[in-house]
């Protein structure tokens, strides 16, 4: 591999560990304290953690359903595409991440 390739390749790496550190201690956060998002106005779930996790979910998912359409899952459907096969609960949370975004846009305070 050229060293340009490979010097993006790593700092690729980096910026999706960051990433992963920064949804999974988020996700922590309000798990473990969950108390303070709901009677603390000054806590609020970061928005742009979420839209990163669902991307996060969408690529694993997107991966997992491309080797069931390989393998043969999916046959009796016809042709389909990993990205026509979304997970009802991948769904459900781009949606909710919607909702409160736009609620966001409209003036609400979360």
């Amino acid at each position: 591999m050229r060293p340009c390739l490979v010097g993006r390749l790593q700092r690729n790496h980096v910026r999706a560990d960051a990433v992963l550190d920064r949804v999974y201690q988020h996700r922590h956060d309000l798990t473990h304290a969950l108390g303070k998002y709901l009677v603390d106005l000054d806590f609020e779930p970061d928005l742009d953690l979420f839209v990163e996790a669902v991307s996060i979910v969408r690529s694993i998912s997107r991966f997992w359903t491309q080797i069931e359409i390989d393998i043969g899952t999916f046959d009796e459907h016809g042709y389909i595409t990993a990205d026509e096969a979304t997970p009802l609960s991948l769904v459900l949370l781009q949606m909710t991440i919607d909702a409160y975004a736009q609620g966001l846009e409209d003036g609400h305070q979360p």
